[in-house]
């Protein structure tokens, strides 16, 4: 069974440390992701609404500045 992705902002993926593949937020379709790790600058952009249309309910981890 292939594992799921974490998907991450560009500036937070060389900080996160996971067993998971980590993809960019703008590289996924969201439909072999299993959480979503996000900047607040991210949360404001408007990058979730893409998420929220794949119709697929993902946690989502917002970290730092």
């Amino acid at each position: 069974m292939k594992s799921m992705n974490i998907a991450a902002s560009g500036e937070l993926i060389p900080r996160l440390s996971t067993h998971r593949n980590v993809v960019a937020l703008d590289s996924t379709d969201f439909t072999d992701v299993a959480a979503v790790v996000i900047t607040t600058a991210d949360s404001r952009s408007g990058i979730l609404a893409l998420r929220t249309r794949t119709g697929v309910h993902l946690p989502v981890l917002r970290r730092g500045g």
